[in-house]
């Protein structure tokens, strides 16, 4: 199933796990995000689905049991050795015992990291789908990568393409959407506004979502009919193109969080890192974490938060995670051409988080950061060492010790970018490693250093052929 971002894919297979899962016929599912590093790892999806399927059928289960005593460490192989070793194999040795109408989704293909692997992945799964006792549900958006690969002549699989959907069927969908979700509204949309919003919707469920979010957001009191009356006299064309409604719609939710006449300039521009700072995240920060490393006040995070409620997901506490609501909000920031004035540029915002990085870094880590008694024990048999690390090592750190390597390689070298590296890899370099350890993150650490190096191998190169020219 492919189709544009606001489409629905998400939501659909969300709703069609449920009801495999409620008929005994959900083998395994995973939901790709380019919000969670995890999430976004290709290698994750075979091992994760391996694993559900072992719970779904006791016959895969045993004959995986029986390859994983025989092969070791499978997930250090490529996708497709994965997908052999630990999916094919025991499916057809188990494919008389595999409960029959068994499905496998895997969402959002399009947001993992590495489209060689994707492609790999797919080139597997398109050789030994037809052969295994299971189907698979896959969906994406049409990247061509991704399209190349389904459209393969030896392969013919069942496509649907969302955005090609009969538009009347999607609008009545949306209108009903729209006609639920204002049932708490008082006094209630008239059947010409819904009507209005359903057209201007055209096939993005998104735009209906994000409409709903802003005039009747669940929890908190604002102005709703205020705010439907902003949103319908946002000037509209038949001929729009097919993402204008959608930016039209995030401009003036942007334009009401940083509408000049309510907010000080210096609050205008903390609102401006915080979002900019989300949106750039390599995985969901919590609001303590965002405080922590953009050295705000949590409340003053909170606060300005709140005001993205439309766009971005909050989970009440402070130590819950923020993530942004759908992709298409930051493919939205990340083109000057459809944000403007709200375009936020990667490579800049990169350079400011490599920075506050090295600087949470060189403020909290310190020589045993957990207070061990001795370094004799190993880690398995220290008493209590979770409980340690957990009071220790702050949230913020383990975000900053993860993923300096990967803002840094995303931003331009700098004299202060430089001085910083020079300083952390002179001075805390062994106590960075520390806290990868003890958070068991040490494998990560080798190719963090890699990536830091190889970045900075070009960042070199470059400038001295500036000089040159």
């Amino acid at each position: 199933m492919n189709g544009m971002a606001g489409t629905g894919k998400t939501t659909i297979l969300y709703s069609f796990c449920q009801w495999l899962e409620e008929h005994e016929r959900l083998g395994g599912n995973f939901f790709c995000s380019r919000t969670s590093a995890a999430c976004r790892d290709l290698n994750n999806i075979v091992r994760s689905i391996a694993y559900q399927l072992a719970h779904y059928s006791p016959a895969f289960r045993s004959q995986l049991c029986e390859i994983l005593e025989a092969k070791q460490n499978p997930h250090m192989l490529n996708v497709g050795e994965q997908f052999k070793w630990v999916m094919e194999q025991p499916l057809q040795k188990a494919k008389d015992a595999i409960p029959e109408g068994a499905v496998i989704v895997i969402d959002a293909l399009d947001e993992c990291d590495n489209s060689s692997s994707t492609a790999l992945f797919l080139d597997t799964l398109i050789k030994f789908a037809a052969s295994l006792p299971i189907k698979f549900m896959v969906a994406s958006r049409p990247e061509p990568v991704i399209q190349e690969k389904m459209q393969a002549p030896r392969f013919s699989p069942s496509v649907l393409r969302l955005h090609e959907i009969e538009q009347s069927l999607v609008e009545a969908d949306i209108k009903k959407y729209f006609l639920e979700s204002f049932t708490t509204m008082s006094p209630a949309p008239s059947p010409g506004v819904v009507d209005q919003l359903t057209e201007r919707s055209g096939k993005l469920f998104i735009y209906a979502a994000t409409v709903v979010r802003y005039v009747n957001p669940e929890g908190v009191k604002v102005n709703s009919s205020k705010r439907l009356q902003i949103i319908l006299g946002i000037s509209s064309s038949s001929a729009s193109l097919r993402y204008q409604e959608l930016d039209k719609l995030y401009m003036t939710i942007l334009a009401a969080a940083f509408d000049e006449t309510v907010y000080e300039t210096e609050e205008m521009e903390i609102a401006t890192l915080i979002l900019r700072t989300v949106i750039c995240a390599i995985e969901p920060m919590t609001m303590q974490t965002l405080s922590t490393i953009l050295t705000l006040d949590q409340g003053e995070v909170k606060d300005t938060l709140f005001r993205f409620r439309s766009v971005l997901h909050l989970q009440e506490e402070l130590s819950g995670l923020v993530s942004v609501l759908h992709a298409s909000f930051p493919d939205f920031l990340f083109d000057k051409s459809r944000s403007m004035g709200f375009y936020c540029n990667v490579v800049a915002h990169s350079h400011v988080l490599a920075g506050s990085c090295f600087d949470l870094m060189a403020k909290e880590l310190h020589f045993n950061i957990c207070d061990l008694e001795s370094s004799f024990l190993f880690d398995k048999d220290v008493p209590d060492l979770k409980q340690k690390v957990k009071n220790k090592i702050s949230n913020a750190l383990i975000y900053t010790c993860k993923h300096w390597s990967n803002h840094l390689i995303k931003g331009d070298l700098t004299n202060e970018i430089h001085l910083k590296l020079v300083n952390f890899l002179h001075s805390y370099l062994l106590f960075w490693m520390e806290v990868l350890n003890l958070t068991k993150q040490i494998s990560m650490g080798s190719r963090l250093l890699l990536n830091a190096l190889n970045w900075l191998k070009v960042e070199i190169i470059f400038i001295y052929c500036l000089k040159l020219y």
